[in-house]
């Protein structure tokens, strides 16, 4: 396929850092690719170790997402900023997009957005995949504030993200485009009876996937068991590295009475694995209290999975109720019970794989391009 003129330049974390944020990028640089010249500014080093509750920053996958890229930023040494401002000026594509998660980063990337502004006529473009932090302070909002204010667009994920983007930019474009889908995890096409024997399971199965934070509400969820567990067989897999204190965790599974009924990998799951997880599943729960949007629920869909989420943030846009999956309110066991059995009694379920296949049309990387590059 022939290139388009112009160019993109990247910046944001690929490997050999792990990651919905990394896997993003690198998606979005193999996209760009097929139809543009595109570069990747990747970080040198991304967080500092006191900062990071997790195990490892790196990608530990037999199968890593590889790509090429150059790795010249560390968010704390101004140096490195130069020498990737220096970069991204000889390279001298129109547009630079940045990959926006996080306000530890504002300083960094407000600094180069304004670089970007006075020395050259490259276009800074922002994607938010959180515009503040789950945890937000004042100190976030002024660093967020400072990092974005010199763009020439913002592109967010959900329309709760839009509205409040708008309020604090009023001067710069924001457009709110659904999170692309992740097909990446494809690899052996594993049937579900295929996963299940790799991980010894039998009857019905949920899945929590992802790190365990207070925002991802698995308390909830797990308060919620009990109630199901009164009229089917369920054994929830709860796979993904845990971000906050495991012990109180294990304590309300042990005061339900779950132990039996729950598969607990409490590790950041290799790419490899990720299809075994997904595989073996009826359905995934995100039973989150708060956000604005959620990679696991693409990762799902790849995998012609339904989805219960919470009407918090952008999961409602992406959810369409009784069809690809069930809205419920946030921190509320009794639904979410409600939602779990309402699957396992659905006359149909081939039903959710055909509506899943007719709303992935709206999730395709090649519509993300064209709201970036203004195509």
């Amino acid at each position: 396929m022939e290139k388009k003129d112009g160019g993109v330049i990247l910046v944001g974390p690929a490997y050999p850092f792990r990651g919905g944020i990394a896997h993003y990028t690198t998606q979005l640089y193999r996209e760009f690719k097929k139809t543009h010249s595109v570069a990747l500014i990747n970080f040198s080093r991304q967080y500092p170790s006191l900062f990071f509750p997790g195990v490892t920053q790196l990608d530990m996958s037999h199968t890593a997402f590889t790509v090429e890229s150059e790795r010249l930023l560390n968010p704390i040494n101004p140096f490195s900023w130069m020498k990737t401002f220096a970069r991204i000026k000889a390279l001298g594509s129109p547009l630079v997009v940045f990959q926006w998660w996080h306000p530890f980063l504002g300083i960094c990337f407000g600094t180069l957005c304004r670089l970007l502004r006075i020395f050259t006529t490259q276009k800074p473009i922002f994607i938010c995949h959180n515009l503040l932090p789950h945890e937000s302070h004042w100190a976030a909002w002024l660093l967020t504030r400072f990092a974005l204010s010199r763009a020439e667009k913002l592109i967010v994920h959900s329309q709760i993200d839009r509205k409040q983007a708008e309020e604090m930019f009023p001067g710069i474009q924001v457009i709110a485009h659904p999170h692309p889908a992740y097909d990446q995890f494809l690899y052996k096409g594993l049937s579900q009876s295929e996963a299940r024997t790799r991980l010894s399971l039998e009857g019905p199965v949920l899945l929590f996937f992802g790190y365990v934070r207070p925002y991802k509400g698995l308390r909830y969820l797990l308060r919620a068991l009990p109630e199901v567990l009164k009229d089917i067989d369920v054994t929830l897999i709860i796979a993904g590295e845990f971000y906050e204190e495991k012990q109180a965790y294990g304590d309300l599974i042990k005061n339900l009475d779950l132990t039996h009924h729950i598969r607990l990998i409490d590790q950041y799951i290799p790419n490899e694995e990720v299809e075994i997880y997904f595989s073996a599943c009826d359905l995934v729960v995100c039973p989150y209290s708060s956000g604005t949007q959620s990679g696991i629920i693409q990762i799902a869909y790849s995998f012609h999975k339904p989805v219960i989420c919470t009407r918090v943030g952008g999961l409602p846009e992406v959810v369409v109720e009784g069809k690809t999956g069930f809205v419920v309110p946030p921190q509320n066991p009794q639904a979410l019970a409600a939602a779990i059995l309402a699957y396992y009694h659905s006359p149909d379920k081939t039903m959710y794989r055909t509506e899943i296949t007719a709303i992935q049309e709206r999730f395709r990387w090649e519509q993300l391009i064209a709201v970036i590059t203004g195509s």
